[in-house]
């Protein structure tokens, strides 16, 4: 049969009136032009209903093939649509478009078939192709099902072949299950791809963050399947005064036998978005470019986004390549997260995010004036399981990662579970911090608004590695970390080429277990620097090992209130210069237990200890200059509570193997310094300690011991081989002390200018030498002796 439209007419109509049904028993039917040539646009409609069945089926309808109502089409063959087409059913009515063989629809405007609109939902589509589907528009394709009341009963099918759509403006599909045996394509040449369960207008497809009211609660009832192929869709939008994403998927469930190919961009937002999915495949590569993606404290927009309620499972690898081309710095550059992010992975105040990864999973982002990698920070968590997961991070104008919490909240936090696997993050900065963990909104961390930063928990290792490559800004600028309910490995490396490797400041919450990190400073920074403020929650250091460098800095700065480190391991090595291997600066609650300090430096201190410290169960100091440094530099308020006290050993060539600057008090403390040709134990400042207290010092041509200040207590014992053993300089002042000093061929003790010591102290003197003097008195000496009476008083009770 055909129905042809007059010749030499601009326009033809072919009109089917109420409820025709036209059926050829097999047979062809053509409806188009009289002449195929002809300049006659035919316009074909279906007025109210009807059918169609035939063998094969070509509308040549340049006018377009419309309906009111609803329509059925049916062909034993092929059925092939030129023109655009705009068809619709209503609410319990059935759209059907079937072909026994290949449905192709190509349009020069464009492809659009509804269910139902949004005043008169409820209607049912069902678009088949038995040996495949092909449509192709130049004005854009739109197929939807706006009915989300009932569960998803529209579809497109093909049961032996696949899908493919083609448009120069856009993809936008909602509510509609595909279901294809073999590869299924998507191609938007200036155009965003939405595949979604809400109609674009209730969820603008990557629009700005304000209109995107996306249901992260939405029930995944929707889906995508593919049975032996692949699918591959690539969607761009360049469109600058209405723009979408690129690809995005929505509330879809998915699951592809074969491989996942995702490649999106956008002028203004993100480029390819996953939000409330579950998706399976054997392996995925999924990239996302945006030139100005911008988001908000509502939602972020970037090169690739994760987000909602999405689960994501490979049985091979799962690549991510997200990528933020804007270079556009704002003022306050620790924020720049919130602008065009390469990647983005959770939300702010839209909901938790819950996100499930299954496989092998490598992400990179790079971003220039933006951070690399965006975390929200509303409850968000993520679980790897059995694969290992990396992140790669590169930003040059911002940091590359920022964790984000929800405007005005506090304690919250971004968890990273591991199930059997190993998790790398990778990241390189060039201006910024490399980590920025902070409340939006604030410029730095804030006392009263904070967050709980990233916890890793599950049975994995945690590897990450950062690099700043030309800032004095910290490498690591880390708030909060948190390992303690992982099982497993936990290792941080950072370097800084001039600052600070890895800064831990302001109100932090760090829970830190069995973890080894490591800071490298090329510069003038330190390579780990902890330095917390009164209103500090905890920053527990327990059990961890921490290794920082610095080549004209201190290697390791701990500074602050309420630090715990017990059963850890500091390692801090000053290259060169005047900088400090470790600085220990006490504050309140600040308990070394158990733990072992090592610091090395040229011409600074190994390591320098002042303030108030509790040192229990036998935590060892021990500090290396190799300059003209000191090995062990000590002032403060060290005390013990709880087993054995702090054993504090120094080594120095020109310097002090050991100093005690200031007034120092020490408990149940044992003291060994060593020197070439400096001082063993210098005693600069005043010294007090119980008698459980030792003091040694050693110098091979130097003074083992150097008293030249207020001492009580302990026992001191030095020693040299051709230098002196104890030297007593001006004002030095002994009270129940006892003072041991040898020599081989120097003096034993040497007093060189006016000491005074109390009796007990004197009595208990002793001075040799093998070959040298043992004890000598200069010619400026000045000995005073004092006599301390005790007196005991018995005890009366109150009357006397």
């Amino acid at each position: 049969l055909d129905l042809l439209a007059a010749g030499g007419l601009p326009s033809g109509e072919v009109n089917l009136g109420g409820n025709v049904n036209v059926s050829l028993n097999g047979g062809d039917l053509y409806v188009g032009p009289e002449k195929i040539d002809s300049d006659n646009q035919v316009h074909l409609s279906f007025l109210n209903g009807g059918r169609i069945s035939a063998g094969n089926v070509l509308f040549d309808v340049a006018g377009g093939l419309d309906n009111k109502y609803s329509a059925s089409f049916f062909s034993d063959g092929d059925m092939t649509i030129n023109g655009p087409v705009n068809i619709t059913s209503v609410k319990g009515a059935v759209l059907n478009v079937t072909a026994g063989g290949k449905l192709k629809i190509s349009s020069q405007g464009k492809i659009l078939i509804y269910s139902g609109t949004n005043i008169h939902p409820g209607g049912v589509l069902f678009i088949s192709g038995r040996e495949g589907i092909d449509f192709e528009a130049a004005g854009g394709i739109e197929i939807g099902d706006y009915d989300k009341v009932r569960d998803v009963r529209s579809s497109i099918t093909s049961a032996n072949g696949g899908l493919t759509f083609s448009s120069d403006n856009g993809f936008y599909s909602y509510n509609i299950n595909y279901h294809s045996k073999k590869d299924m394509s998507i191609v938007s040449g200036d155009g965003g791809v939405f595949i979604g369960a809400d109609h674009p207008n209730i969820v603008k497809p990557g629009g700005k963050p304000d209109e995107r009211q996306v249901n992260l609660g939405t029930v995944k009832n929707t889906s995508l399947i593919i049975d032996e192929g692949n699918i591959s869709i690539s969607g761009h939008d360049q469109n600058i005064t209405n723009p979408s994403s690129g690809v995005v998927f929505e509330g879809y469930i998915i699951d592809v036998s074969g491989d996942m190919n995702l490649n999106g961009s956008s002028s203004k937002y993100s480029g390819t978005v996953f939000s409330n999915s579950d998706i399976t495949a054997r392996n995925i590569n999924a990239t996302g470019f945006t030139d100005e993606g911008f988001g908000d404290a509502i939602q972020s927009a970037g090169g690739v986004g994760i987000d909602g309620f999405t689960n994501i499972t490979v049985s091979g690898k799962a690549i991510f390549y997200g990528e933020s081309r804007s270079q556009f710095i704002p003022e306050n550059k620790f924020q720049g997260g919130m602008y065009s992010p390469g990647m983005y992975i959770g939300t702010i105040s839209l909901g938790p995010t819950v996100i499930n990864l299954n496989g092998g999973f490598d992400f990179t982002a790079k971003s220039g004036g933006s951070a690399a990698v965006v975390f929200g920070n509303d409850n968000q968590k993520i679980t790897m399981s059995n694969g290992v997961y990396s992140f790669t991070a590169e930003s040059t104008g911002a940091e590359a990662f920022n964790l984000r919490a929800e405007l005005y909240s506090s304690d919250r936090s971004f968890d990273f579970a591991l199930n059997n696997a190993t998790f790398n993050i990778n990241a390189t900065v060039n201006d910024a911090p490399g980590f920025y963990f902070a409340d939006n909104g604030t410029n730095g961390t804030s006392i009263t608004k904070y967050t709980n930063g990233l916890k890793f928990s599950g049975n994995g290792d945690v590897n990450i590695y950062v690099n700043n490559d030309s800032s004095d800004k910290p490498t690591m600028l880390i708030n909060q970390l948190d390992n303690k309910d992982l099982v497993g490995n936990l290792t941080v490396n950072a370097v800084n080429e001039s600052g600070d490797a890895i800064y831990i400041g302001g109100r932090v919450n760090t829970s830190l277990l069995n973890a080894t990190i490591s800071g490298v400073s090329h510069g003038q920074g330190s390579g780990i620097v902890f330095a917390t403020t009164p209103e500090v929650k905890l920053v527990s250091l327990n059990s961890n090992s921490l290794s920082g460098s610095s080549s004209k800095g201190s290697g390791i700065q701990l500074t602050g209130n309420n630090i715990t480190l017990t059963s850890g391991i500091l390692t801090g090595t000053a290259t060169s210069g005047n900088g400090s291997g470790v600085v220990l600066t006490g504050g309140s609650n600040y308990t070394l237990d158990g733990a072992s300090v090592t610091g090395n430096a040229a011409d600074g201190s190994g390591i320098s200890v002042n303030g108030t410290l509790t040192v229990n169960n036998g935590t060892a100091v021990e500090g290396h200059a190799t300059g003209s440094g000191n090995g062990v530099t000590v002032s403060g308020d060290l005390a013990t509570d709880s087993g054995d006290g702090i054993s504090i050993t120094g080594t120095a060539l020109s310097g002090d193997g050991i100093k005690v600057d200031g007034d120092t008090t020490l408990t149940g403390a044992t003291l060994n310094g060593t020197a070439d040709s400096g001082t063993g134990v210098n005693i600069a400042g005043n010294l007090t300690t119980d008698s459980a207290t030792q003091v040694s010092g050693h110098a091979a041509s130097g003074t083992g011991v150097n008293l030249g200040a207020a001492l009580t207590g302990a026992t001191v014992e030095g020693s040299s081989d051709v230098g002196t053993g104890v030297q007593l300089a001006d004002n030095a002042v002994v009270t129940e002390a006892v003072l041991n000093g040898t020599s081989t061929s120097g003096d034993g003790v040497a007093v060189t200018g006016s000491v005074t010591l109390d009796d007990t102290s004197a009595a208990a003197l002793n001075a040799s030498s093998t070959s040298g003097t043992g004890l000598k008195l200069a010619d400026n000496a000045n000995v005073s002796i004092q006599t301390i009476a005790k007196v005991t008083q018995v005890k009366k009770d109150a009357d006397g």
